[in-house]
């Protein structure tokens, strides 16, 4: 993604010129608050900004060295780009099971993906006791089980996972991103997870762009920036308590807050 800038109903400048490259085979973290833009980032990665009234104004996306950009969602798909939701969304009235070979319904040979579903049945036992039963009935890690492996069943080349851990308890938190580490090292598939939950997305990705106000404004290796005080302080909450008590602390916090950029 190179200068990226995303409005909506031709007025709300959400993306200002956004950047930022994801390498073959690796796992990369984009971090921000609520507003910054990070689904708007996705949105435009999967064309679906479209459905949302919103428009690319502004700069490009490349996929393997091909321009994506305003490509409607099905030939994305096509390309290797998978999209986990927010919210997980899965279809409440269809079967687990259904909602599984949903995930594959563009590849030809479908004999293949209904043989793929019962591998990963098999590898979450909770899900093959409930493969014939509505999918609304699961419980939250349930169906970010089952979203997780929908979106696996296009076989992307490229998993995008927009706040997995969203509304879940920290055991099924710890378990989406324990699945996620295995889809990385042993399937070979490159991940892009966007996440508030800065510590679990940094617990597994290689590389990380803190976005603000729709660009980046800090970036680096994982180990990089958990050293990052403003890091610390804005995302991990590892601020001295007395001293955030002090008004020229607060002063001094507004004024990083802006990045000094």
């Amino acid at each position: 993604m190179n200068n990226l800038k995303v409005t909506y109903n031709d007025v709300v400048l959400v993306l200002r010129g956004l950047s930022f490259d994801v390498a073959e085979g690796a796992v990369v973290a984009l971090l921000g608050s609520n507003g910054a833009g990070k689904t708007t980032t996705l949105r435009a990665l999967t064309g679906l900004l479209r459905y949302e009234d919103g428009e690319i104004e502004g700069g490009t996306i490349e996929f393997a060295g091909e321009p994506i950009g305003g490509l409607p969602p099905e030939q994305i798909v096509d390309l290797g780009l998978s999209l986990v939701p927010q919210g997980r969304r899965v279809f409440e009235d269809l079967s687990v099971e259904e909602n599984l070979r949903i995930g594959g319904f563009r590849r030809d040979d479908q004999s293949e993906v209904r043989e793929e579903c019962h591998l990963f049945l098999n590898e979450f036992p909770r899900l093959r006791e409930k493969r014939n039963q509505p999918a609304g009935l699961l419980s939250g890690g349930e169906q970010q089980m089952l979203v997780l492996g929908r979106a696996l069943m296009a076989r992307p080349k490229l998993l995008l996972l927009d706040e997995p851990s969203l509304g879940l308890a920290p055991l099924h938190v710890a378990e989406a991103f324990r699945t996620l580490r295995h889809i990385n090292r042993d399937l070979g598939t490159t991940i892009l997870v966007v996440e508030q939950n800065a510590s679990s997305a940094l617990a597994i990705a290689e590389y990380c762009y803190v976005i603000e106000n729709g660009r980046v404004v800090i970036d680096g290796t994982s180990e990089e920036l958990l050293a990052n005080e403003d890091v610390q302080e804005f995302y991990l909450g590892m601020s001295d308590l007395d001293q955030r008590r002090r008004y020229d602390a607060v002063k001094a916090y507004r004024r990083r807050k802006r990045w000094l950029s």
